[in-house]
C-alpha cells in the first residue's frame, strides 16, 4: 500500500514474493512497474487510491511502510475505510506490517520542532523534486 516506485516490492519479489503494489501516483506505478519488467521479476503494480481498494481474501501480508496511505489520509474515518480494506484484502491468518513515526520521537530533532504543530500533530515540509526532465518542482 502506497507503493511508491516501487523499491520494497521490486526487493521483495527479488526474494520470491509475488508483490502487488498500490499507489495513487500514475507515475509512481509506470517506474514501479519498469522497474519489476527490467529485472523479469514477477508482479503487478496498480493505480489506486487505498480508500478504494477492494481485494477480497486475496493477499498473505499487506505492507505500508513509511506513511504511505496510513497517516496520509486525512479523517479518522479516512484512516478506519483503508485499514478495513487492507482487512478485507488479507486471507485468514495473514499478516499487516505497518510504520508510523512517533511524532514525540521525530520532534526532538529543533528544526522538526519548530515546524511541528502540536495541537494537529502535523508539520509542513518544502521539498524541491527534480523530475525525470531534470525540472525541479
Amino acid at each position: 500500500m502506497g507503493c511508491g516506485p516501487g523499491r520494497h516490492s521490486v526487493e521483495l519479489a527479488r526474494r520470491g514474493c509475488y508483490p502487488t503494489g498500490v499507489d495513487i501516483s500514475e507515475r509512481f506505478i509506470e517506474i514501479a512497474t519498469r522497474a519489476i519488467a527490467d529485472e523479469g521479476l514477477p508482479g503487478e503494480f496498480h493505480v489506486l487510491d487505498a480508500w478504494f481498494m477492494e481485494f477480497e481474501s486475496t493477499a498473505d501480508q499487506a505492507i505500508c511502510l513509511s506513511e504511505g496511505a496510513v497517516g496520509l489520509a486525512g479523517s479518522d474515518a479516512a484512516h478506519q475505510q483503508i485499514l478495513d480494506n487492507v482487512f478485507a484484502a488479507l486471507r485468514s491468518g495473514g499478516y499487516f506490517v505497518l510504520s508510523a513515526i512517533q511524532t514525540s520521537n521525530a520532534v526532538q530533532d529543533p528544526a522538526v520542532a519548530e515546524a511541528f504543530d502540536a495541537y494537529t500533530r502535523t508539520m509542513q515540509e518544502d521539498e524541491v523534486i527534480v523530475d525525470s526532465d531534470g525540472q525541479e518542482r
